[in-house]
């Protein structure tokens, strides 16, 4: 049977139940020409008329009686999976989800969501690989990655999807210590600020936008990580600009001032990304949804 119509075997089924041809061209949705050319085919495709007319309608043959319950069985199990893969079922997944994300989704959605994963789909193994600026799109492509979280902008490529989780905004956060540090524009360009750059990057999107203006800061320090960030906040006179949720993760660990910056900075999108392969799986799909809803329910939009 390679190479064969399964929809012949839906027009087998239709005929057994209704025992005439336009009856079950109807319940099939098709036309009568099309319902007697896919009946010619189903005969040849068996090498039997196996409906053939009586004075009660169409009788089975033989062979038709015969094969019936191997057609039925068949079809009952494409139905089952494909009602499988349409009810997906997160408390009976057994998988792994590998992700990748930067720091933005690391301090204000992951705890959340994690949580929310491990009640809902405790079988579920995550996997995930942080997210330097950028990040391969061939390893979505070859499946090392489900998904990806992330500010950084990513062109439009066929055969990836993107979706806006939410949008960010850029906030200051320095030691308690310093007074006025972001109360003008003046004083805010006049203090020592600290960049945070994985890759080494001297400049970002703050620095950007003040050269649109005509203004410029002194950057003292470039670290590659948050995580250094906090402690040397708290220590020096140093200033962070950074994404809103990040600057209010510091705030709230390391006692600092969360102000908002008094140069006018541009607010940012944080996207998911995935690829096709990934596109119509169910338990793909319930992560994406299960993500978008938590954003939603923290405020974020």
């Amino acid at each position: 049977m390679t190479n064969k119509d399964l929809n012949l075997l839906y027009l087998f089924e239709a005929l057994w139940q209704e025992r005439n041809l336009s009856k079950a061209a109807k319940k099939l949705h098709l036309s009568q020409p099309a319902a007697s050319h896919s009946l010619k085919r189903l005969r040849t495709t068996f090498g039997d008329s196996l409906f053939v007319r009586a004075s009660r309608g169409m009788v089975p043959t033989p062979v038709c009686e015969k094969i019936a319950p191997q057609v039925f069985k068949t079809l009952l199990e494409v139905k089952k999976v494909f009602e499988e893969a349409s009810l997906f079922q997160p408390e009976h997944f057994q998988g792994i989800l590998k992700i990748s994300y930067g720091d933005v989704f690391g301090v204000s959605l992951l705890p959340a969501f994690l949580k929310q994963l491990t009640e809902l789909s405790p079988q579920t193994q995550t996997v995930a690989k942080n997210e330097l600026e950028n990040f391969p799109l061939g390893e979505m492509e070859s499946g090392q990655i489900d998904l990806a979280i992330t500010g950084v902008h990513i062109p439009e490529k066929e055969g990836f999807y993107s979706k806006v989780l939410f949008t960010d905004r850029l906030s200051c956060c320095y030691s308690k210590k310093i007074r006025g540090a972001a109360s003008s524009v003046k004083s805010y360009l006049q203090q020592s600020h600290l960049f945070v750059s994985p890759t080494g990057r001297k400049e970002g999107l703050v620095d950007q936008s003040l050269a649109q203006e005509g203004l410029s800061r002194s950057i003292r320090y470039v670290v590659p990580g948050f995580l250094e960030a906090g402690p040397l906040l708290q220590e020096s006179d140093l200033v962070l600009t950074a994404p809103h949720q990040i600057c209010q993760h510091l705030a709230k660990f390391y006692e600092l001032t969360l102000k908002t910056p008094p140069v006018k900075l541009p607010e940012f999108p944080i996207y998911m990304y995935w690829h096709e392969r990934t596109n119509a799986d169910p338990f793909a799909k319930w992560i994406r949804a299960l993500l978008t809803n938590i954003a939603r329910n923290k405020g974020l939009r």
